[in-house]
C-alpha cells in the first residue's frame, strides 16, 4: 500500500482524507492525543472520526479493523468503519512520528451511561436500569468472538503485571513498595492463569459505548487481545475509585456484578472460579491501566501516584482476601 506524506497542516490532512475516502469534509480539528491522535471531521450533514495510530500500535490498529468488521457482519451494534476507495479498511500516512495507520469512522451518536450512582443512605447503590441490558450485550460480544477465526494478539502477565513493575523500577521508586506491588501481582496472576482464556475487549468501560435508539454502540477495540474474559467483567463491575480507597467499594462492585451478570448469563456463562476471581481482577486493571497510560504518554509515575496506588492495592488485597 502506498504511504502518503502528511505534514502538520490540518488542511493537507483533510484534503488527503477527502481524496482517499471520497468524502466532502469541510473542517477538521484535533479531539485528543494519547497513544495516537483522534480528529473530528465535519461534513455538510454529519461528523466523522479519524483515528491515527502511532507506529508502535500498527498491529493492534489493523487487528481492530478486522474485529470491528467481523462483529459488524454478525450484526452486532458497533461503530462503522468508512473504508477508503482502495477497498481496504485503513490508509497509511506519514506523520512526524513515522508511518501510521489511519482509520475513518462514522460518528456514533448517543450518550455514555454510568451504571453505578451514589448510594441512598450510604447503604444501597443505585444501579442504572440498563445495566442488565448492557451485560447481555457484553455476553453476546464474547460469545460471537468465540467464533472468530483470525489470529488475535495474546496478552499475558508480562503486559498485565510486569510492565508496571518495570516502570516503577525504571523511575527509582521505593523498593519496599515495589516489592509489595510485585508480590501482589504475582499472587493475582497465579489465580488468573488457571481461568478460561478467550477474547478480551481490553478497555471495557462504559465510556467506550454510547446509548442511542434503545441500543449500545461499541467502539475502541485497540486493546483487544486473547486473555481472560473475566478481566472485561472486572472492568464493568468496578465500583471503586481508582485513586482513593473506601471500604464500601467491594459491596458496590458486588451489587453491580449481580445486575450485569443477570444479562451476561443470558448469552454466555462464567465458571464459578471466574465469578470468585472477578473482584481480584479489579486490581489487575490498576496494574494494566497505570502502565498503559504511562507508556502512552511517555511519562514517569509520580511518587504521589505510587503512594496512592500502593495504599489502594494493599487495602484491596486485604478486603478481597477477607471475602
Amino acid at each position: 500500500m502506498e504511504t502518503v506524506n502528511i505534514c502538520k497542516n490540518y488542511f493537507d490532512l483533510l484534503q488527503e482524507i477527502n481524496q482517499q475516502h471520497g468524502i466532502q469534509g469541510k473542517s477538521i480539528y484535533l479531539h485528543r492525543a494519547s497513544g495516537g491522535r483522534v480528529y473530528y471531521i465535519n461534513c455538510l450533514d454529519n461528523r466523522k472520526v479519524l483515528k491515527l495510530y502511532y507506529p508502535m500500535h500498527t498491529e493492534a490498529a489493523i487487528q481492530s479493523t478486522r474485529i470491528i468488521t467481523y462483529l459488524d457482519n454478525c450484526e452486532f451494534p458497533i461503530v462503522k468503519i468508512i473504508p477508503p476507495l482502495s477497498g481496504e479498511k485503513f490508509i497509511t500516512l506519514n506523520i512526524p512520528e513515522g508511518n501510521c495507520i489511519g482509520v475513518l469512522f462514522d460518528f456514533a451518536k448517543g450518550s455514555c451511561i454510568g451504571f453505578l450512582h451514589r448510594w441512598r443512605d450510604n447503604k444501597k447503590p443505585l444501579i442504572h436500569p440498563k445495566a442488565k441490558e448492557f451485560g447481555k450485550q457484553v455476553g453476546l460480544m464474547h460469545r460471537l468472538m468465540d467464533g472468530y477465526n483470525e489470529v488475535i494478539i495474546n496478552k499475558g502477565k508480562e503486559r498485565y503485571i510486569d510492565d508496571l513493575i518495570w516502570l516503577l523500577r525504571r523511575d527509582g521508586h521505593d523498593k519496599m513498595k515495589i516489592c509489595d506491588i510485585e508480590d501482589y501481582g504475582n499472587e493475582l496472576w497465579e489465580m488468573v492463569k488457571k481461568l478460561p482464556t478467550g477474547f478480551c475487549h481490553g478497555d471495557m468501560h462504559t465510556g467506550n459505548t454510547v446509548y442511542h435508539h434503545s441500543q449500545f454502540t461499541w467502539m475502541d477495540f485497540d486493546r483487544a487481545a486473547i486473555s481472560h474474559p473475566i478481566i472485561d467483567i472486572a472492568w464493568l463491575t468496578d465500583g471503586s475509585d481508582f485513586n482513593s480507597f473506601d471500604d464500601n467499594a467491594l459491596e458496590r462492585s458486588r451489587s453491580l456484578f449481580d445486575k450485569l451478570y443477570e444479562g451476561y448469563s443470558m448469552e454466555r456463562s462464567l465458571t464459578q472460579s471466574e465469578i470468585s476471581a472477578v473482584f481480584h481482577c479489579t486490581a489487575i486493571i490498576h496494574y494494566d491501566l497505570l502502565a498503559s497510560i504511562t507508556i502512552k504518554n511517555n511519562d514517569d509515575i509520580s511518587r504521589t501516584l505510587l503512594d496512592e496506588q500502593h495504599n489502594w492495592l494493599m487495602r484491596w488485597r486485604e478486603l478481597c482476601n477477607k471475602m
